[in-house]
């Protein structure tokens, strides 16, 4: 289960004293309502065996609770999980604000893990469009898997890492765990379109004036109390990628907008 939670303002001077806890069933898990974070708080998701938490709005700015939480490893969902499963959305998103065909967009990869699940959605992007490349600093498996590639479909993956070349022309550029210490060591065509996956990039290049991508906003209701992005993955926690991935397809989920650190992007500032 996951664990929602919320502080509230009490008006019962005893319950506010006390600090007493309200929990109600809600959505995937369990909402918690307490007139102030504490090691009661903690205690109570230990006891319930919560793992996973959705933290209300209103309270992201509680850093000392926050990192209480972490330190009982008990993670805190931001979207981040669920933004890595929305790669074929984020696609169909850009093709459609850009006026592009999928097959005719050129898009340059950023990866490092070789892991199941980024091999999952660079398999699911080689399915749909023509024209992909990868960059790496792990060369020789990535190499191996475009070898396999081409011996059993004849498919072409360039593999790369020439931090002067590799990224000085490319147009869409999907990072997917590249760090902005490493990013930063590349020459970027400073009119890029920039998605970043795993880490929040706040900054590029001094030169850099193309589009940094580092959220997104989904067509699906939004809840008053909590951010509709850590809703959804919190319905998705625990599942394979493949039920993540008929998840999201039954439910229609669609990027509704991309976000950079200023907020939503406008559609005219892609064009």
């Amino acid at each position: 289960m996951v664990g929602y939670i919320m502080s509230k303002n009490e008006k019962n001077f005893l319950k506010r004293l006390i600090n007493k806890i309200e929990i109600e069933e809600f959505e995937n898990g369990k909402k918690y309502l307490i007139p102030k974070f504490n090691a009661k708080l903690l205690r109570q998701l230990e006891s319930d065996n919560i793992k996973n938490v959705v933290i209300a709005k209103k309270d992201k700015n509680s850093s000392e609770f926050i990192n209480e939480l972490k330190l009982k490893n008990i993670k805190i969902l931001n979207g981040k999980f669920l933004f890595k499963h929305l790669i074929p959305e984020i696609i169909e998103y850009l093709s459609k604000v850009l006026d592009i065909n999928k097959k005719d967009m050129e898009l340059t990869i950023l990866v490092d893990d070789y892991s199941n699940i980024n091999l999952y959605y660079i398999l699911e992007l080689i399915s749909t469009n023509k024209r992909i490349n990868i960059i790496t600093n792990n060369i020789k498996k990535f190499k191996k898997f475009a070898d396999k590639l081409y011996e059993e479909d004849a498919i072409v993956i360039p593999i790369m890492n020439n931090k002067n070349k590799s990224l000085s022309n490319k147009n869409i550029i999907l990072n997917i765990d590249f760090s902005e210490e490493q990013l930063k060591k590349y020459k970027i065509n400073r009119k890029a379109i920039i998605i970043n996956i795993e880490n929040s990039i706040k900054s590029i290049n001094r030169t850099f004036a193309g589009i940094n991508v580092i959220g997104y906003e989904l067509n699906i209701k939004n809840n008053e109390d909590f951010d509709s992005n850590e809703i959804y993955e919190s319905y998705i926690i625990g599942k394979t990628t493949n039920l993540i991935r008929e998840k999201i397809k039954k439910d229609n989920v669609k990027i509704s907008s991309l976000v950079g650190k200023n907020g939503e992007i406008d559609i005219n500032e892609y064009k």
